[in-house]
């Protein structure tokens, strides 16, 4: 199994084009966990709908490193 981690913020239209290319590339099991830190923003939980996709949802602060 592969895992693939993509952090988001927004950007529906350029995730689902990620995705679709993942798609057609790998064909071994994968799953993309979308790490989602745009509360606000509920379309790309709705790619969460597909099979392949979880979407963990941020509250905005993970950007933060602490730096």
């Amino acid at each position: 199994m592969i895992y693939i981690l993509v952090p988001v913020f927004k950007r529906l239209n350029k995730t689902e084009l990620f995705l679709n290319s993942v798609q057609m590339a790998i064909k071994e099991p994968y799953k993309v966990l979308l790490i989602d830190d745009s509360p606000e923003y509920e379309h790309v939980t709705s790619l969460s709908q597909r099979k392949e996709v979880d979407v963990i949802k941020g509250t905005g602060d993970l950007y933060w490193g602490g730096g």
